[in-house]
């Protein structure tokens, strides 16, 4: 539980802030060169580290308390703020313990809250309590608090340490002072900070000069900050700075009275006053890629000491100091714009701005600033002459690209990937390069992609690369199965939905604006459709957690998948079917193969744009930043020679320690390498995938509207089919 408030503390435990009605692209062009620090990696210290439980500043060292990937064994490491003078200790914890809660004084004793559970399964509570250890690790205190909180109380959210209060708690009761030998006692009541804390609980910090506030959010989302005046136990006049458009998360440190970030910005605040200023801007100061500040500590508010964190496992220690705006170099300001950009993108654009001494790209997601339809701002802007010079293409306004070609927005990028063109030196697959073009001219660039497609038993397939609806209506009686299971709990219409995708220009032609929904293709979807079920439980016992053994006794047949990367056509094998699979694509009557390629992002570059070097020097780093995880790529390179590498990789053995897991639910199955036929014949079949996914809402939002009166008996199928395309026929020639 600390790990996951940890985690989820510098996000405001999720809460995601937007602001409506501005304007995105102002002060884009301008560097605020009052507000760049510098990063510096101190590198090594956290190697280790699977979690971080304790970051902190006090006693003029750095402090922190990890837990590494495997075992039970914590660490304590202190060191200086510039990364020398590192200490590690081993932490000896008792097993079956928990331990959520740390803190340091300033002689390096910590501070432990712990809990010990009577069963297993961490039900109930045994024994909660603190314990002291001393700057070697070793216990010199043990306080068992069981008889002197209650069972509300038995989770210790927050503890902290002042030289002048010494142990504080924070519960859900109100926040405790532990008497340093065997009791505690409330000494601010939850009801005397708010009234409507939520479940996620009060925070506590320390800030400079021994200060302490206390932040939680109310069970109306509404985020409060208050310092609290222990010697009186009582709580300040809440803050009134906190903007709702914020998520704001709090650091301690020296220098101002409390630290706050928010999504891109570090302020310093200052209690008195009641104001936060702006110390440090993390786009401008490119500190991010790979790794974000996930929490920080402030030396002075010159300098800070952050834990960066990938997003995944890996966690990394950074200094961050303060640039004088005169040694701060001009660059010229490229915008990339979009909606739901990936965060690999933001990363990538946080890397190559690191090394490039001329140009800054500044990202602008529309998600970011809309909390309500951000792609229609998006367009909006576009058709008020506010255009990006990269355009950050996602599932979202995938459907737009032909309209932007349309109106003479996007650059034909034919050119650059001709040899000596800026893009030449990358060959990129077939299929793909043809997908990237619109009327011959290539105007969208795909670096990366995964193939959506269904799968079933190799036998059942019987040799054919396309199963009709017929043939997929006799394999479910044969097995004696139902529709239900038979189609992993896919409802009518998410079936009909799906159909369309697949089909690609076989429904709709968005680059010719047709449609074909009256047609045989359409009404048979809508007939077979009307054998599955109308809405699915996803909670059902057979499905709490889509299992192989629905497959192993062919309950199950058709899988709907993902293929990410070689390494799920292993699993297919391995552990979903345990048995030969075969790609047929989506089940239709016209004999091809239905299945679509759905880009990660695709990238397009503005006619308009005065920097198109340095958007093209953007693209080759997004094909160029594609490499080989330590573990599995997660996505197809379309370089080719990327594709061709990773396909080598699945095909090789790996050692103990860089071995891949399955998980099969109860438990975790070792990946065996592909084949060369298993590796080449799925190389050969993402090949032949000529379909790439769009995503348009309106166009689906027709189609469901339409169906449900098939599906409750009301219409004929052909009566449907004909409305829908009356009314797609319409939006299309609406569309601009």
């Amino acid at each position: 539980m600390a790990v996951v408030c940890f985690a989820t503390a510098l996000t405001g435990c999720g809460k995601k802030k937007v602001v409506n009605n501005i304007d995105v692209f102002e002060g884009l062009q301008d560097i605020d060169k009052e507000h760049i620090f510098k990063k510096e990696d101190l590198s090594g210290i956290l190697d280790e580290a699977g979690f971080i439980e304790y970051f902190d500043y006090a006693g003029n060292k750095i402090k922190i308390v990890c837990s590494p990937d495997t075992g039970d064994e914590y660490k304590y490491v202190t060191m200086n703020p510039d990364g020398t003078d590192v200490s590690v200790i081993d932490l000896a914890f008792e097993e079956g313990t928990t331990y959520n809660a740390f803190v340091s004084d300033d002689s390096g004793n910590l501070y432990v809250a712990y809990t010990v559970y009577s069963d297993a399964d961490f039900n109930e509570i045994k024994e909660t309590g603190i314990l002291k250890l001393d700057n070697t690790g070793n216990e010199v205190a043990r306080a068992n608090l069981t008889s002197v909180l209650s069972e509300e109380d038995y989770f210790i959210y927050k503890i902290l340490w002042t030289p002048a209060s010494g142990v504080i708690f924070s519960t859900s009761k109100g926040i405790a002072a532990f008497d340093g030998q065997n009791s505690a006692n409330i000494i601010i009541d939850t009801k005397a900070i708010g009234d409507k804390v939520d479940d996620y609980g009060i925070e506590l910090y320390k800030g400079a000069g021994n200060q302490v506030f206390v932040s939680y959010y109310d069970k109306k989302e509404k985020q409060h900050l208050a310092k609290l005046d222990l010697e009186n136990k009582s709580v300040g006049k809440e803050s009134s700075a906190l903007e709702d458009s914020k998520a704001y998360s709090f650091s301690g440190g020296e220098g101002c009275d409390l630290y706050a970030q928010d999504d891109q910005i570090i302020y310093g605040y200052d209690a008195k006053a009641d104001k936060f200023t702006e110390l440090l801007n993390l786009t401008d100061s490119e500190i991010g890629g790979k790794y974000n500040v996930a929490n920080f500590v402030a030396v002075s508010d010159r300098e800070l000491v952050a834990l960066m964190y990938d997003g995944d496992t890996s966690f990394s220690l950074a200094r961050l100091t303060k640039i004088d705006p005169q040694d701060i170099v001009d660059k010229t300001i490229i915008t990339m714009g979009g909606v739901y950009i990936e965060p690999e993108t933001v990363a990538n654009t946080v890397e190559f701005n690191s090394n490039s001494d001329k140009y800054k790209i500044k990202v602008i997601d529309y998600a970011d600033y809309y909390d309500e339809n951000p792609e229609e701002h998006f367009r909006l802007d576009i058709t008020m002459g506010k255009v990006p010079d990269i355009f950050c293409i996602n599932s979202y306004t995938s459907a737009d690209i032909e309209s932007f070609i349309n109106k003479g927005l996007m650059m034909d990028l034919s050119p650059a990937f001709e040899k000596g063109g800026a893009l030449g030196g990358i060959e990129v697959l077939p299929n793909i390069y043809e997908m990237m073009k619109t009327n011959g001219k290539v105007y969208t660039v795909i670096p990366s992609f995964s193939v959506n497609t269904f799968v079933i038993r190799d036998r059942f397939a019987g040799g054919k690369t396309s199963l009709t609806l017929s043939e997929c209506d006799e394999l479910i009686k044969s097995n004696n199965t139902d529709y239900r299971l038979g189609f992993e709990l896919c409802d009518r219409n998410y079936f009909v939905l799906n159909g369309v995708s697949y089909g690609g220009d076989t429904f709709v032609d968005w680059k010719n604006k047709k449609c074909n929904f009256n047609s045989p293709e359409f009404i048979d979807l809508l007939n077979f459709a009307n054998n599955l079920p109308e809405d699915v439980d996803g909670g059902d016992d057979d499905f709490q957690s889509f299992s192989a053994e629905l497959y192993a006794d062919d309950r199950a047949i058709f899988c709907n998948t993902f293929l990410n990367d070689f390494y799920s056509y292993g699993e297919l094998k391995q552990v979903t079917f345990n048995d030969d699979v075969a790609f047929i694509g989506f089940p239709n009557n016209s004999g091809k193969n239905e299945a679509c390629v759905y880009p990660n992002m695709q990238y397009c570059v503005s006619s308009g744009t005065k920097s198109a070097d340095a958007a093209f020097a953007y693209i080759k780093s997004e094909f160029a930043n594609y490499k080989l995880t330590e573990k599995r790529a997660l996505l197809f390179p379309s370089d080719k020679a990327m594709f061709e590498a990773d396909m080598k990789a699945a095909t090789q053995e790996r050692s103990e320690e860089d071995a891949i897991y399955f998980s099969t639910g109860s438990a975790d199955v070792e990946a065996k390498p592909l084949t060369q036929e298993d590796a080449q014949k799925l190389y050969d079949y993402i090949l032949t995938v000529n379909n790439v996914y769009r995503f348009d809402p309106k166009l689906e939002q027709i189609i469901s509207e339409e169906i449900s009166a098939f599906f409750k008996g009301q219409k004929s199928a052909e009566k449907v089919a004909e409305l829908v395309q009356n009314r797609v026929t319409t939006y299309l020639n609406e569309k601009n």
